[in-house]
């Protein structure tokens, strides 16, 4: 495909999956303590999932700071993005930059497709799962993990700027401004992710909003406190599950995909 670029990630070790530590002491030893034994929900879908793919695509991989090592002997990791940052990502095996509408791969090419908070980001989320579809072997597994549009951080993320936004998440959580990009939460409920994935060819495993620790809140004692008690109260009763922090998603190719998802042009991913 012209102007895409391709490189060999770097074999550099990484710890995948983690985001920076909270600068509080007594917040990691709590974190620690709480969570520590405890993997995420998508975390658990990826290893279980994972063990049985031959070739795995990370859509929106960036820089791997998100991801987790899902590298192997007996399997190819291959991550794709429109940014340039894809090119370093020591967590995949080959990486590739693209034109953010048509993947660079023949039909049925990959047996697990994984996101880790990239839908958030999507211009055109129906012409994107479309093309995943295409993409995924009959059978295969599409896992993701994305911002619940009605989370309370979101919501506030919502009314702020996007220039506005690195500032923030460079305080509460570290993050550098490259790997903040604009958030457009076009798909981003359960209700919208189940039609649109439907449409696209999809047939639903599990969908479900989640929380597991204080979001947002870790860098200070009494806003992590108070995460938590907010975690303990909507996690208490599945009424309350709209309000959660994440929604983790788990859905499979059909054996036939729609004729008007087939023939649609996906607008890509980026990284956060």
């Amino acid at each position: 495909m012209p102007g895409e670029l391709v490189g060999r990630a770097s074999q550099s070790p990484a710890k995948a999956g983690e985001g920076r530590p909270p600068r509080s002491p007594a917040v990691r030893w709590l974190k620690q303590w709480l969570y520590g034994q405890h993997p995420s929900r998508y975390e658990s879908l990826l290893q279980t999932t994972a063990g049985s793919a031959w070739r795995i695509l990370v859509f929106g991989a960036g820089r791997g700071e998100r991801e987790f090592d899902l590298r192997g002997s007996d399997r190819e990791v291959v991550g794709v993005d429109i940014v340039e940052d894809v090119l370093v990502n020591p967590l995949v095996d080959r990486a590739l930059v693209y034109n953010g509408r048509r993947l660079p791969f023949p039909d049925v090419s990959f047996d697990l497709c994984c996101m880790h908070s990239v839908i958030e980001h999507l211009f055109e989320p129906a012409g994107t799962f479309a093309e995943l579809a295409r993409v995924l072997r009959p059978g295969g597994h599409l896992l993701f993990k994305t911002p619940n549009k009605w989370f309370y951080a979101m919501v506030i993320s919502r009314l702020v700027p996007n220039w506005l936004h690195a500032n923030i998440l460079r305080f509460a959580t570290g993050r550098e401004k490259r790997d903040v990009f604009p958030t457009l939460y076009r798909a981003n409920t359960c209700r919208r992710l189940r039609r649109l994935l439907l449409a696209a060819g999809f047939v639903e495993v599990e969908l479900h909003a989640h929380l597991r620790g204080a979001g947002y809140l870790e860098f200070s004692l009494p806003t992590y406190l108070l995460g938590v008690l907010y975690e303990r109260i909507v996690n208490f009763s599945p009424l309350f599950e709209p309000l959660r922090g994440h929604i983790v998603g788990h859905f499979i190719r059909a054996r036939v995909v729609p004729p008007a998802a087939a023939t649609s042009e996906a607008h890509g991913p980026t990284s956060v």
